[in-house]
This record gives C-alpha cells, structure tokens and sequence, in this order.
C-alpha cells in the first residue's frame, strides 16, 4: 500500500509508547512509508525546513500526546508549544495547514487538548476525532489505528485516481463531474442516527433491530461512530446529513440538553425539513421536555406519552420493529 506517514512526539512526553507504536506500524508498512524522527534529518540540515517538507508529503500525520505535552517547558521555563519554532508545532501545524488527516492518538491516560489551550496555528487540532492507546489494551488500540491509517491512504490513493481521471475528461471536452463541485444528492434510503452518547445503549438497540433491514438494503443508517480517527468530524456530520434522506432522533433529556446535538445536528436538521430537503423522524425514547423546542412540529413516530423506556419486554420489541418499519416505509 502506497502512501507515507508521519509520527510525531515529543520525547520528553512519550517516547516509549511513539516507538512502540512505530514498531506496530512497521509491521504493517514498509519503513521506508514512516518518518519517525528528527534523527533521520542529516546532519547540517535545517531541521524546521526538513520537518516542513517530510509532513508536507506525507499522507497521515500521527500525534502522539501523552499528559505532559501540552506543559512541557523548555529550560527557561516556557511552554515548548508556545515557541514558533517548536518542532512538534511546526510538525502537526504544517499537517493542518495543508489539510492533511491528522490523527491524535491519546497515551498513558492523556486528555485531548482543548482549543483555548492550543496556540493559534493548532487550534483546529482540538476538532480532529482522537484515539485512545491504553496499555492494557494496546494491541487492539494499535490494531484500530493501524486499521484508520489503512483507510486514509486508500481514500488517499482513490481520490488521487479520481483527479487523475477528472483531469482525462477535461481533456477530452467531455463535461466534468467533478464531485467536489456538485451539490452533494441526499441517498434515498439513507438514514442519519442522531443521539447522545449518554444513550449509547438506545442507539444500539436501534441498529440490532435495524441489521435486518440494512442486510436486505432497504435502508443504510449512520451515526458518528463511523467517523475515523483524524477525521474533522464537523465537516463529516456535515456530510451526512447532507446525504441522508431521514434523521431519526432518539430524543431523550440528554439529546435536548446537549448543546452540540441542538447547534450541529437537530438545528441543521431542521433548517433541511423546512426546505423539503430531509424528513424528520423522532422516537420518544424517554419522557422529556420536547413541546419547548421545534420537534413539537413533527409527528414522533411512537406516542410521546409511553416513550420506549416506559415499555418492557415484546411491547418495546414491537415498538422497535415499527419504528423500523415506519423507516422503510418512508425511504420506499
């Protein structure tokens, strides 16, 4: 596989885990695919320049941050992320400024940075989705990100052969269909699964009773989880409301106390009914104040006043299966 990656850490922070993660990596990849450190720069070479040019062609930037990476201090006293010339900030911010996937991957108990703490030129790290490496579980941690690098080359590569034949067209006069520049069509039988992580267990619940439906093709559903390490998931939400047909809201006190769902995902929503462009389907799923806020407009597709949490045993069972069937219906 085709594509070139870039790790980097600081090695006052993890060193340990960057290397055992590089030898994960080099299972999978050829060497020669993976910068790794500074050591590999030659000696008389201006670091800062050399740093620049390995990220800028590479495909897959990997930050590894550990707990002291966003402190760590020069012998000053300063804050080496405050320092221009820093290489892991030149590292990670030239990935951002070109637009490269960026991937952080958390170690030893790290927290994601949050946007305020990040200098200007790395704030947009803070929105990039994050994966955890435990120790205890580093194998399949490193499985998972070895699985996410897969992937972001083989987009890589295939939107490479996409320009490359769009450029073929062009040449031939022929009009293009240039995806980027066409309004993105809402797949007919594509469904958007909006809820809150604090109610993860409904949302499985959902796609046990939808997989029959969706090995038979009659609907496709999403929902954050198939977002990627690395991916800006902003602009994939974006994106699949864009191509949804349906968003089906399990409306719970945590979907309408959550200020991200009201602001990226139910306002927008919305915004689509109203243009005809989206049909809005929403499940009760436990009593909550849904008359304050704009869902009071639409039909919920099980009565509000015996939501799912209030039904036990085969009556929630038959409840799942006709908002499943309410689904089909609707995408027929």
């Amino acid at each position: 596989m085709s594509g070139q990656i870039f790790i980097s850490y600081r090695r006052e922070d993890a060193s340990s885990a960057a290397g055992r993660l590089y030898d994960r990596l080099s299972a999978r990849f050829s060497q020669n695919q993976i910068f790794f450190d500074i050591d590999n720069i030659d000696l008389g070479i201006d670091f800062v320049k050399a740093i620049e040019e390995s990220v800028a062609s590479c495909d897959v930037l990997i930050a590894v941050i550990g707990r002291h990476w966003l402190v760590t201090s020069d012998e000053t006293g300063r804050r080496r992320l405050d320092n221009p010339e820093d290489f892991v900030r030149v590292e990670i911010g030239t990935a951002l400024k070109r637009d490269i996937r960026v991937i952080p991957v958390l170690v030893e108990g790290a927290s994601m940075p949050r946007s305020g703490e990040l200098p200007d030129d790395l704030k947009p790290l803070a929105r990039r989705n994050a994966l955890n490496v435990s120790h205890d579980r580093f194998r399949v941690d490193a499985d998972r990100l070895v699985g996410a690098v897969e992937r972001a080359l083989e987009k890589n590569t295939a939107e490479k052969r996409e320009r490359e034949e769009e450029g073929r067209m062009k040449t031939r006069n022929v009009e293009a269909y240039v995806r980027t520049k066409q309004p993105i069509s809402a797949v007919k039988n594509k469904i958007f699964i909006s809820y809150s992580h604090e109610d993860e267990d409904w949302k499985k619940a959902l796609e046990k009773f939808l997989k029959p439906y969706v090995r038979s093709a009659s609907v496709t559903a999403w929902s954050d989880k198939q977002i990627a390490p690395g991916s800006k998931w902003f602009d994939e939400i974006k994106g699949a409301l864009a191509e949804s047909s349906i968003v089906l809201m399990l409306v719970t006190p945590n979907f309408l106390a959550s200020d991200f769902i009201n602001e990226h995902e139910l306002g927008p929503a919305l915004e689509q009914a109203e243009t005809g462009g989206l049909k809005i389907l929403w499940v009760p799923v436990r009593f909550s104040a849904y008359t304050e806020t704009a869902l009071q407009k639409y039909q919920a597709v099980i009565p509000p006043d015996k939501p799912l949490a209030e039904m036990k045993g085969s009556e929630r069972d038959k409840a799942w299966l006709r908002i499943c069937e309410e689904i089909k219906k609707v995408t027929a």
